[in-house]
């Protein structure tokens, strides 16, 4: 085989693998849009016009603490301690009880990964802070990962979920556009999505419509973040267009408008897309923190490694604009548990 021929027959070669895994069950082929089980643990409270209540979107890193410096971060670690994860649990459970929100929105739980012990992460929380009702979609599963090479993940299942005191109705998962790469890669690698879910609303006739996302992080400004941007812009501008209420919520990957990926060093770089997909949003629908205090580094999220004080703003919720906004911003408090804050608001529905 020649130098010029050998690039060829790797990715001939990267397809067929990609395909057979496929076939075989070893990966997550997701359809565009399709309904997820709502489990309802317990008797639900109902939600009511002019009557605050509580939303917290949080990314918890799988329970993975900040104790090991992952292979993802430039580390080795790869699978937690069963120590760490139960710490992490723990104290993800008493944040979860402190906060008492009415609404949670959870990024990065993992329900069966090898990394973690296969424990599901949810049933696991919800012993330890009880929602009545609970829906969750897969953005990363299969049977065996590949990768690192030194370690493989083996298998994985992480989730975004939706826990709540209240009823929720049709929860539904809303492929993402995929990262642009080769397909053997695809093939292992997340599957971003969108869940959505319904929940009624006293004296309406219309729900509250809720959202949780985890956009991708590491695209390095291909264009995968501001197509799945476009998603979330259409799913929220159709909201508005039928004169529904929303809430949504997640970790978008991308910095606030007007913040220079160039204060962030070598880290910048993970932020490449511009102009920066985030304008579409802001301030075209509202933010819980105002798109000028989004800079202010009190209301920062994620903490990057070794960091004691958050950075930056990866995590952002939107409201309608039927929503009072009757306070938000981030639970700084000490943060071993995972690389982001919670963000916390208290809303009103007019």
């Amino acid at each position: 085989m020649s130098a010029v021929d050998a690039p060829a027959a790797l990715l001939r070669a990267g397809g067929v693998a990609s395909r057979l895994a496929e076939l075989t069950g070893l990966v997550f082929r997701p359809v565009e849009r399709e309904p997820v089980p709502a489990v309802s643990r317990s008797a639900s409270v109902v939600l009511a016009p002019g009557r605050p209540f509580t939303v917290l979107s949080w990314n918890v890193q799988y329970a993975a603490t900040r104790r090991q410096k992952f292979f993802y971060d430039g580390g080795e670690a790869v699978h937690v301690p069963a120590a760490d994860r139960d710490h992490a649990l723990d104290a993800i459970g008493a944040q979860l009880r402190d906060a008492a929100p009415d609404l949670v929105l959870m990024q990065e739980l993992d329900r069966d990964s090898d990394r973690t012990g296969r424990l599901d992460q949810l049933g696991a929380l919800l012993e330890r802070a009880p929602f009545a009702t609970f829906a969750s979609a897969s953005c990363h599963r299969s049977r065996f990962v590949p990768a690192p090479a030194s370690d493989p993940l083996r298998r994985v299942d992480m989730h975004v979920a939706v826990l709540t005191r209240f009823q929720i109705c049709n929860p539904t998962r809303i492929q993402l556009p995929l990262l642009r790469e080769p397909r053997w890669r695809q093939a292992f690698n997340l599957k971003r999505c969108l869940l959505t879910a319904e929940i009624p609303v006293a004296g309406r006739a219309r729900p509250l419509h809720v959202a949780v996302t985890h956009l991708s992080a590491f695209s390095r400004g291909d264009g995968t973040l501001a197509r799945q941007i476009g998603v979330l812009h259409d799913w929220m501008a159709a909201r508005e267009a039928a004169g529904e209420s929303f809430v949504l919520g997640g970790d978008l990957n991308l910095l606030p408008p007007g913040d220079d990926p160039a204060r962030l060093g070598q880290d910048g770089g993970q932020y490449a897309d511009h102009p920066n997909p985030v304008e579409r949003l802001i301030p075209r629908f509202r933010s819980v923190v105002p798109p000028e205090a989004l800079l202010d580094p009190r209301n920062a999220t994620y903490l990057p490694w070794g960091a004691v004080v958050a950075d930056r703003v990866l995590d952002y919720l939107f409201v309608s604009d039927d929503i009072e906004i009757v306070g938000a911003g981030p639970v700084s408090r000490p943060n071993v548990v995972s690389d982001h804050h919670p963000m916390v608001a208290t809303l009103r529905l007019r």
